[in-house]
């Protein structure tokens, strides 16, 4: 987007109560069935009571877990709700953000999903809780961590992980931005397109 445009849309996620100087955790998408934010927001109220001020937290989209969502965040001060928003304030946030989030429910019917890609394009590592495929993709491609679904402390252990080393994380998002660029700019991410990447994944943990 346009300089001017990009600096329109950072006053209007100021203004939103997005806190730039933070450690921002986002999500993109439709608040459905297999996304756990009970989890999240429970990790979120851990960090408010410890008085801890590095992480916030903004979801972006809407769906039939968005009231739900909304309820349980009322009182928690490091999450921000925008609602469902454009791609010029998606892109905007992706600039400032420092991690996308993967959280699905435990049993989560999905092998590989298609938002990690999503993180990616930003250059944004995951913090996801698939198992299986996508576990391997992350720590096989050196772009994020991995969390046990429906486990607070799991998550924030894996959250505070990213913080615990900058030089690694940057590298991360390096990470994410390159295999990004290598595997998915030119083609339109299909099923077919993650069974590629799930083969290359299996014939990695052969070496």
């Amino acid at each position: 987007i346009e300089d001017s445009q990009f600096h329109q849309e950072t006053i209007r996620l100021k203004n939103a109560g997005v806190d730039l100087s933070k450690t921002i955790i986002c999500f993109f998408g439709t608040f459905g069935v297999t996304y756990d934010f009970s989890t999240v927001l429970s990790a979120a109220k851990i960090l408010q009571e410890q008085n801890n001020q590095t992480f916030q937290f903004v979801f972006c989209g809407d769906g039939e877990k968005f009231q739900e969502v909304k309820e349980q965040s009322r009182n928690v001060q490091n999450v921000i709700l925008l609602g469902w928003v454009g791609k010029e304030t998606l892109i905007t946030l992706s600039r400032y953000a420092s991690i996308g989030l993967a959280n699905y429910v435990l049993n989560a019917p999905q092998s590989v999903s298609n938002k990690p890609v999503e993180y990616l394009a930003f250059g944004l590592p995951i913090l996801s809780s698939l198992e299986g495929e996508m576990q391997k993709f992350i720590e096989n491609f050196e772009v994020g961590y991995q969390y046990k679904a429906g486990n607070s402390d799991s998550f924030l252990n894996a959250l505070k992980s990213f913080g615990s080393n900058p030089t690694v994380h940057e590298q991360m998002r390096k990470n994410a931005l390159n295999l990004y660029k290598q595997c998915f700019e030119s083609s339109k991410v299909s099923y077919d397109f993650f069974c590629h990447i799930e083969k290359v994944v299996k014939i990695f943990n052969k070496i």
